[in-house]
């Protein structure tokens, strides 16, 4: 009976650690790993930092524009949402659209646990960003970024709108492709790890 109990205290002591330390600090797969002590002064997810772009990540790539983003009123709701995702089930985290987000699958993540938010910062340009920042999964997830109700500059159609995310090293945008779905309005696409993804028209 006593090692039952000790089974289940470690196992409770295990998720504990999980919920209040990130990917950075947790590998419980590798021999001989030591657990951070959860700081308890500061819980998540008032660690999980956003991650301060450069000013260059607030231009659009060379020859594209943003598209604009719906005006929204306080009674539209929040735009973030954040949530623990566990290696060996994975999680959704999506914003109030429903739409706009990340689904993580079972051992998708190189550590034990992480918190994951999903923030649209910007009031008029369409991003979307991922955080932790820099996070890299064992194999691509999906994740989707709606456009509804934004509005297109001239010229541009649902049809010729494309996907980028943030290259930190090289310091520019890159195309990554994805599925657009004009009539629901939303990109879906693969991906490898996180930073900031944008939707783009060509400039006509």
């Amino acid at each position: 009976m006593k090692s039952w109990k000790r089974i289940f205290t470690l196992g409770l002591a295990l998720l504990w650690v999980g919920m209040m330390t990130g990917c950075s600090e947790l590998a419980p797969t590798a021999p001989g790993t030591t657990f951070a002590e959860p700081d308890t002064t500061n819980p998540p997810p008032c660690d999980l930092t956003h991650y301060a772009y450069p000013e260059a990540a607030s231009l659009p790539p060379a020859g594209y524009q943003f598209i604009a983003r719906p005006a929204r009123t306080l009674d539209d709701g929040y735009d973030w949402a954040i949530g623990v995702v566990w290696n060996w089930w994975g999680n959704e985290i999506w914003l109030d659209d429903a739409v706009t987000g990340i689904d993580v699958g079972a051992n998708g993540l190189p550590c034990f646990a992480t918190w994951v938010g999903v923030y649209r910062p910007d009031l008029e340009d369409l991003w979307v960003e991922f955080e932790p920042h820099g996070l890299v999964f064992t194999s691509s997830q999906r994740a989707r970024i709606s456009y509804a109700g934004c509005t297109l500059p001239q010229g541009v159609t649902a049809e010729n709108l494309t996907v980028w995310y943030w290259h930190e090293e090289i310091g520019v945008y890159e195309l990554i492709g994805g599925v657009n779905h004009p009539v629901e309005q939303y990109f879906e696409f693969d991906i490898d790890h996180f930073s900031r993804y944008i939707v783009a028209g060509p400039i006509s």
